[in-house]
């Protein structure tokens, strides 16, 4: 028979928790009576986020349907978090800016990603806006370079939502 133990703080000895089930001392990870039982430990652990991998269902949009990184009725970007610099962007024989305005659907995806491109976390129906420079909270506004540099991206991209 499984035991559990209600951790509660009632004045023990340094490194022992007490409450109305048993005892439990961290130190040994052991109950009092002799029951081994396990502990997580939630340490916080820094990672590095390198890019956000951006799809959104572009069907119906007024996006080309040659615009760069547009696959069919999907565009992908992957795009650097600290710059908003988009990754394999073409060079652009004609040069110019692109605006692209596009209702976020809920099939649209962020994923965060490692810099050997291990997928950290992901949302999936919607974009985050703190990350995602948002237009009247329900379309993606990206100001995009000729050279494929997001230009309205956030100065502190923040990512906490992810997590």
């Amino acid at each position: 028979m499984k035991k559990e133990a209600i951790l509660a703080d009632l004045n023990p000895a340094p490194d022992t928790y007490c409450s109305a089930i048993t005892a439990v001392t961290l130190k040994n990870a052991t109950l009092f009576d002799g029951i081994e039982m396990k502990l997580t430990v939630m340490q916080p652990t820094e990672i590095d986020v390198e890019y956000v991998q951006l799809t959104l269902p572009v069907g119906g949009s007024s996006m080309p349907i040659d615009f760069p990184l547009r696959d069919g009725d999907v565009w992908t970007a992957l795009i650097s978090i600290d710059d908003g610099q988009i990754n394999d962007w073409p060079v652009v024989r004609h040069g110019g800016a692109y605006r692209v305005v596009v209702p976020v659907a809920h099939d649209a995806t962020c994923e965060l990603l490692t810099y050997d491109f291990k997928v950290l976390a992901e949302s999936r129906g919607g974009v985050n806006y703190d990350l995602i420079p948002p237009f009247n909270n329900s379309y993606v506004l990206l100001n995009i370079s000729s050279a494929g540099t997001i230009t309205n991206w956030p100065d502190n991209p923040d990512v906490s939502d992810f997590f």
